[in-house]
C-alpha cells in the first residue's frame, strides 16, 4: 500500500537532483522509554527500483508481538535472492543457523566487529549520527547532543554475514538501543531533497518479507584514501554502476546517500544553465567519511574502493 504522506511530501524529480535543501526541521534524538516509541517507523522491503511500500509502525501490534529478529542473526528473515530452502511465495527461511550475504544458510551468527560505537562526520567533527525513537520515515540525522543525553540512540554494532555478495563481505549496521533495526541505504521517493538517504529499518515480524540484499550494507575503511581513522558506508550494490554513499550534506541535519550518476546530472545541469567548470567527484570526499568511537581493530575491514 502506499503512504498517504508520499503524495502530500513529494517533490519534483528536478529538485531532487540538485539535491539543496535547508528546510529540513533540526531535531534532537527522542529519550523516550516508551517501548512502543522504540518502535521506529520504516520502510518495507521492496527491492529497489520496484513497487514502493511505505509502513508506519502499528503500534497496538508492536505491543502484542515480541522483538525476536536481531542483526546478529537473519536466521528468520525472508530473503527474495537466497540460495536454498526456497518457498512457493519466492521467500526463504533458515530453519537452523543464519542467513548470509550469499543467501545460503550458515551454521555461525553474524561476526561482531564494533559495538556501542558512535559515527562522527568527518567533515563536520561536531555532529554524530542517531536513529530516531519516532519518525515518519526513518531517516538517520545527526545531532551535536553529548552521547550521555541520548540514551544509547547514537550508539551502533557492526556485523559481518558469513559468505559473500558479488564476491565481496556484507555487513547489518544496526542500532545499539534497538538492535532489531538496522541502517539500510534506500532511495527517498520523493520524500527527502535528493534520491537516496539512510534509514532505520524493523527488522520485526509484522515488517515481513525483507529483500536480504537491501539491508546489508557495504563497510570499508578509508586508510587507502590517507584517512586510517574513518570508515564509509554504502549501499550493498551498485545502481548504474555506482553504490550510494552515507554522507552529510551541508545544510541539513538528514542523512544522505551520494549516488554518482545523481550527482553528474545535477552538475551537467549546473553548467548549462550558469556555466563555468564542472567539478564532481565519484565520492564527496570528507563528508562521506565517518569515524567510529571507540575505533575498530586495525584491518578488520577491507579498504574502500
Amino acid at each position: 500500500m502506499s503512504h498517504p504522506w508520499r503524495s502530500i511530501l513529494a517533490v519534483p524529480f528536478a529538485l531532487a537532483l540538485w539535491g539543496t535543501s535547508n528546510g529540513f526541521e533540526v531535531t534532537t534524538p527522542d529519550v523516550a522509554d516508551d517501548e512502543c516509541q522504540a518502535a521506529l517507523q520504516v520502510r518495507s522491503g521492496a527491492p529497489v527500483l520496484r513497487n514502493k511500500t511505505i509502513r508506519s509502525v502499528d503500534r497496538a501490534l508492536a505491543a502484542k508481538k515480541p522483538r525476536q529478529r536481531e542483526a546478529m542473526c537473519f536466521g528468520n528473515l525472508g530473503s527474495r535472492h537466497c540460495q536454498r530452502q526456497a518457498l512457493a511465495n519466492g521467500t526463504c527461511v533458515c530453519k537452523d543457523g543464519c542467513m548470509g550475504a550469499d543467501g545460503n544458510c550458515w551454521s555461525q551468527k553474524n561476526k561482531r566487529i564494533g559495538s556501542g560505537f558512535t559515527l562522527t562526520n568527518m567533515q563536520w567533527h561536531s555532529y554524530k549520527v542517531y536513529v530516531q525513537g519516532l519518525s515518519v520515515f526513518g531517516q538517520l540525522m545527526v545531532t551535536q547532543v553529548p552521547s550521555p543525553l541520548n540514551l544509547g540512540q547514537d550508539k551502533f554494532e557492526l556485523y559481518e554475514l558469513p559468505g559473500r555478495l558479488h564476491d565481496k563481505k556484507r555487513y547489518a549496521l544496526a542500532s545499539h538501543r534497538w538492535t532489531d533495526h538496522v541502517v539500510m541505504m534506500d532511495m527517498t521517493y520523493g520524500t527527502a531533497m535528493g534520491l537516496w538517504a539512510a534509514y532505520a529499518v524493523d527488522l520485526a515480524n509484522y515488517h515481513e518479507p525483507w529483500d536480504l540484499e537491501n539491508i546489508m550494507v557495504h563497510v570499508c575503511s578509508a586508510r587507502s584514501k590517507g584517512q586510517p581513522d574513518a570508515i564509509m558506508i554504502g549501499s550493498s550494490s551498485s545502481l548504474a554502476g555506482s553504490a550510494a554513499w552515507m554522507y552529510l550534506k551541508d545544510r541539513s541535519f538528514g542523512v544522505f546517500g551520494y549516488w554518482y550518476p545523481e550527482r553528474l546530472i545535477a552538475a551537467t545541469a549546473a553548467v548549462a544553465l550558469n556555466g563555468g567548470v564542472m567539478n564532481v567527484t565519484s565520492i564527496p570526499g570528507h563528508a562521506a567519511y565517518w569515524v567510529p568511537d571507540p575505533p575498530f581493530a586495525t584491518g578488520v575491514l577491507p579498504d574502500c574502493p
